[in-house]
């Protein structure tokens, strides 16, 4: 019939001649897929960090702004980079296209 794909809660099941993904992305470094995977990551590693600075303040008054923003962008930076070494959401699309053929 088709090949059952569990990912974090969520049990769904496709056809094995279904496709991964669109003919325009790709699994290599530079392609859809990781990119995307990388942006997302890095999105919400700065609003973490924003998160975070914001709260070591106990006032709203008192948070120093360019902390917050010079600490942000360097988190995001440093998990782009780090996505270099790779993404688990890229391997474990890849794993499925390989399973499926």
């Amino acid at each position: 019939m088709g090949q059952k794909i569990t990912e974090k809660k969520k049990c769904y099941w496709r056809k094995k001649s279904a496709p991964t993904r669109g003919a325009h992305e790709t699994s290599g470094v530079f392609g859809g897929i990781w990119l995307r995977a990388a942006l997302i990551r890095a999105v919400r590693t700065v609003a973490q960090t924003a998160i975070a600075t914001i709260g070591t303040s106990a006032v709203l008054s008192d948070v120093d702004w360019k902390i917050v923003a010079s600490a942000s962008v360097l988190s995001g930076i440093l998990s782009i980079l780090t996505a270099f070494a790779g993404l688990p959401e890229v391997d474990q699309a890849t794993t499925y296209e390989e399973e499926g053929e």
